[in-house]
């Protein structure tokens, strides 16, 4: 066998893919047939397998956001690896045949053997599994279908809960305009009881001073009579005075006419005692000058005589007793 026509068959036999048993909408699979050029039996040509590939839709085998049992997803899962395994060992399968066909159509003729009927045999098993798996594809339709049907009956659901949130929406617009409404409604009845409450303390802020003021009136009403009594006293005090001060301001026109007369006095006193003085200042001055002349008279050399000791001392009395005279006249 070269490695030429080893690789084109590997190419063709390559072509075969798992998505063929794994589609669900109406894909067509080719199965081996009797008699046919597979195993050399039958009119066509010797060729390798050719097996045409399906195109499958990958969004179909990605699980569905729902809200159902995580083992849903899980025996789905389970079911496609299975549907997987089987188709990739129905492929490794045909690969071993076509390789055993080709080595032995280039080998030459061989003799007649019962490969054929076992060939056969695993090909009627291929088939019961093959139909398994077509029951098991139906099966999952329904169940797919149901699916879906869940799913639209789930998105009814939703649009339906979405349409009561939305409405559930609108009415708490309303409900808070409200709301709103009622909480500056009740702000604005809060501003004016605070406002009436000012007004009433005001109120009642001056109707206890006007009743302190009353309480005051009365107080100095009751004051005023006492200081109208008390004024009347005065009064009467000050008449009494005014009479006093008559009397005193005649008395001091006395006094002071006697004040005039003592001045009077005084001055002519005085005249007369400054005439005085001028008398003893002329008889001091005389007396001096005989008190000098009677010095030089009465002073002697000795000094053991007595008498004009005598004389000089009754000179010295007399003068001082004129000095005191002169002092008493200034006074």
């Amino acid at each position: 066998m070269s490695f030429r026509k080893q690789k084109g068959t590997t190419r063709n036999v390559a072509k075969f893919s798992s998505r063929s048993l794994d589609s669900f909408a109406g894909s067509e699979r080719t199965i081996p047939r009797r008699g046919n050029s597979y195993f050399g039996f039958g009119y066509q040509a010797t060729r390798g397998l050719s097996v045409s590939s399906t195109v499958l839709n990958r969004s179909l085998l990605e699980p569905l956001q729902l809200d159902l049992d995580p083992n849903f997803y899980a025996i789905k899962v389970q079911e496609k690896e299975q549907i997987r395994t089987l188709n990739d060992r129905f492929a490794s399968f045909i690969n071993k045949m076509l390789e055993a066909k080709l080595q032995m159509l280039e080998n030459g003729p061989q003799p007649e053997s019962n490969m054929e009927s076992v060939f056969q045999m695993y090909i009627r098993t291929l088939q019961s599994q093959l139909k398994t798996l077509t029951t098991s594809e139906e099966l999952l339709k329904a169940e797919l279908q149901s699916v879906y049907s869940l799913v639209e009956e789930n998105t009814n659901k939703f649009e339906e809960e979405l349409n009561k949130r939305y409405k559930a929406e609108n009415d708490f617009v309303f409900v808070k305009k409200d709301a709103d409404a009622g909480y500056f409604s009740q702000m604005k009845l809060e501003a004016e009881k605070s406002a009436t409450q000012q007004y009433l303390d005001f109120y009642k802020a001056l109707y206890a001073e006007f009743e302190l003021v009353s309480s005051q009136a009365e107080q100095h009403s009751s004051d005023l009579k006492n200081t109208k009594s008390e004024i009347s006293k005065i009064k009467r005090q000050i008449t009494n005075l005014q009479a006093d001060i008559t009397h005193v301001k005649a008395q001091c026109k006395s006094v002071d006419g006697q004040i005039e007369e003592a001045d009077n006095r005084g001055r002519e006193t005085v005249f007369g005692a400054k005439q005085k003085l001028r008398d003893l200042e002329t008889a001091l001055q005389k007396a001096k000058t005989g008190q000098k002349s009677v010095i030089r008279v009465l002073t002697v050399p000795k000094p053991s005589r007595p008498e004009p000791v005598t004389t000089i001392t009754c000179t010295k009395v007399f003068l001082i007793r004129a000095q005191d005279n002169i002092i008493s006249v200034k006074d």
